[in-house]
């Protein structure tokens, strides 16, 4: 059975914290920030009256903790443990709370939160028979359809809908922009969004990524994104700021992880310039043939930024883009040379791509 989304899953907590908790809830599920939304939640629902004692999972115990389970206490009529990120507490105490669960008192209760459960084994089993289970997966960053716009993904959908929360009435477009650049946490976007208020604060109207330009901050100053738009923007100064960038606080790969080698830096920049410098050279063949400006996005399968592409295909001759492929090229065949500094190579590589004339190995 796929695992509904997050949001759903917490509306569903939600119903069950107004109808009455069970006593042990399991939240788990690889997403940290929908888990720390669930349990607060769940927190809050819990009586005034209750003793609660709340463990951090990645702080040594002696299960001492444990006991509370077996009664409400002298002075309080329920007693609740509540473990946060308890996967390691989780191994290390499970055979105790193993024994303990099936003589819990009456009036006491277990709330566990943890990333992930073996559902073969027997303690897992009776945590999530309780029928208090949650699961909460990331949201989709894609659509599930591949052959969908990527307009239509989870998390996209996600920000625009916070937006309104934040008084931001951000496009489609724009969402898919902030994505983007600053990664798929949902902590982080929020607090991007709070930014983004503060900064277009009395805007009117629908919010565009033309908008967001310049408004835009995040743990990772540029992308390889923005780096290919620079170049072929032909913002040099721009390009080689954000190289700097990159290189001094990391880029995201494909899995949205971060890297701070520089020979990953290296491969990550060049291969989305590359598919960026193609596709600009494909548009502007069509366009050198005679297809209409406004018909060259829908030719190319672009769905996205439909300006910006359009853009850089007017803005570069063929030969402009042609000249940058080889230089591409040579820049990847060096980078094959022993003890060679990636930065320097790719700074290079842009000083080159600007000049009025660069010599081009023969490929």
């Amino acid at each position: 059975m796929a695992v509904p989304n997050p949001e759903t899953e917490l509306g569903r907590l939600r119903s069950a914290t107004k109808s009455g908790l069970p006593p042990i809830v399991v939240l788990m599920g690889p997403s940290g920030y929908f888990r720390g939304k669930a349990f607060d939640l769940v927190r809050d629902a819990i009586p005034e009256a209750a003793e609660v004692r709340i463990v951090s999972g990645d702080q040594a115990t002696d299960g001492c903790e444990l006991e509370g389970l077996r009664d409400s206490g002298l002075f309080a009529t329920s007693s609740w443990l509540m473990v946060r990120r308890g996967d390691t507490w989780l191994r290390e105490q499970g055979s105790a709370l193993e024994s303990i669960l099936p003589h819990m008192g009456a009036g006491c209760g277990l709330l566990l939160e943890v990333s992930k459960l073996d559902k073969r084994r027997k303690l897992s089993k009776a945590l999530i028979g309780a029928g208090g289970s949650f699961e909460f997966r990331d949201l989709y960053p894609e659509p599930y359809n591949r052959n969908e716009s990527p307009l239509s993904a989870e998390l996209v959908r996600w920000v625009v809908a916070r937006g309104k929360d934040h008084s931001l009435r951000l496009s489609q477009e724009a969402a898919y922009m902030i994505v983007s650049t600053v990664g798929q946490g949902p902590a982080e976007l929020l607090a991007e969004l709070e930014r983004v208020r503060t900064r277009l604060d009395g805007h009117g109207g629908s919010i565009t990524p033309d908008d967001l330009c310049g408004a835009l901050t995040c743990g990772f100053e540029s992308t390889q994104f923005k780096f290919a738009d620079a170049m072929l923007s032909k913002d040099r100064r721009q390009a080689m700021r954000s190289l700097e960038a990159m290189f001094r606080r990391g880029v995201k790969g494909r899995d949205g992880k971060p890297r701070i080698d520089g020979a990953a830096t290296f491969n990550i920049v060049l291969s989305w310039f590359y598919t960026s410098l193609a596709q600009a050279h494909e548009g502007r063949l069509l366009l050198d043939q005679g297809v209409a400006l406004r018909d060259i996005p829908g030719r190319l399968g672009v769905r996205v930024f439909v300006d910006r592409l359009q853009d850089h295909v007017t803005r570069n001759s063929l030969e402009h883009l042609r000249r940058a492929i080889l230089l591409l090229v040579e820049c990847q065949r060096e980078m094959r040379s022993p003890k060679v500094d990636p930065e320097w190579l790719l700074q290079r590589f842009v000083m080159r791509y600007f000049a009025q004339e660069a010599p081009v190995a023969a490929i």
